[in-house]
């Protein structure tokens, strides 16, 4: 929904034009952080190319018009693989070597693992992640990893289904482990079978949006004790992990911030999580 070009993709349509989406590529939030990488020497994480959530539903429908009926699979098809080209192809030309990985499907999957059901199931079948991994397969810099990312990944449901990704040899390198977790779910063991499932199945492992919520009567103590065990688990499974990422920087600016889940209070001092996990990283 961010780089979606509504006005235009609908301008695209008719005698003569591809009907294919538009994108605001050039000077967009993307490029602001894509810059800033670049900049810096930094690398990035590619969140996401296709997440239900975030997808406006006139990019499914005929004429990308509100109201109207959704396009056939063939053309649902081509969008979704027109979008993912311009996307990745951007970024390697504009930025080469910044953005490492990407998460080509953010979600897609309940608890049970069975697919839930959006506009992509709708417009394309369960059949849609498969595509998705094929097209950003093809057109991103062969150095690039390719990730599928979600929550409750501990679920042998969830489990289950990507493992069939891989028997199906979908090119996905990897998977995304949310952990948008308490100080008591999951346990660390449950994530370390979950680590050790993947890794198992030949697929890498990124703890990509990590956050430890507490509740107003649980203390700040408890919180670093729960961050150090993390960082303790995920050090010694460091060959089966390439990336810990943390769901936002402070505080006040994370999207629990009532639940203080983060490692920097919001004036960007350290908490005691933050010397927790500095203690087991640096030992």
């Amino acid at each position: 929904d961010a780089l979606l070009n509504k006005t235009a993709s609908q301008n695209n349509v008719g005698e003569g034009k591809d009907g294919m989406p538009v994108l605001n590529l050039q000077n967009s939030g993307m490029t602001k952080i894509l810059d800033f990488a670049k900049d810096y020497g930094l690398k990035v994480r590619g969140h996401a190319l296709v997440y239900a959530a975030q997808t406006p539903d006139w990019f499914f429908h005929e004429d990308y018009t509100d109201d109207g009926a959704n396009v056939n699979r063939e053309t649902m098809l081509a969008r979704m693989e027109s979008y993912i080209k311009q996307v990745v192809q951007f970024v390697d030309t504009n930025y080469p070597g910044v953005v490492t990985e990407w998460d080509v499907v953010n979600e897609a999957l309940d608890n049970d693992g069975s697919y839930v059901s959006n506009n992509w199931t709708s417009t394309i079948g369960d059949t849609y992640v498969a595509k998705a991994f094929e097209f950003a397969s093809e057109y991103a810099a062969a150095s690039t990893k390719l990730y599928y990312n979600d929550y409750n990944m501990e679920n042998a449901g969830k489990q289950t289904t990507v493992s069939n990704m891989v028997l199906d040899e979908v090119p996905i390198d990897g998977v995304g482990m949310q952990e948008h977790i308490t100080l008591s779910y999951p346990t660390v063991s449950n994530i370390g079978a979950a680590i050790d499932f993947f890794n198992g199945e030949g697929l890498d492992v990124q703890i990509t949006e990590l956050d430890v919520q507490i509740d107003e009567d649980q203390s700040l103590a408890a919180q670093a004790d729960r961050y150090a065990d993390l960082f303790t688990l995920f050090k010694n499974k460091s060959n089966s992990i390439s990336n810990v990422t943390l769901w936002g920087i402070n505080d006040g600016s994370s999207w629990k911030s009532a639940k203080r889940p983060l490692l920097f209070y919001d004036d960007l001092t350290p908490k005691p999580a933050f010397e927790s996990v500095l203690g087991v990283v640096t030992q």
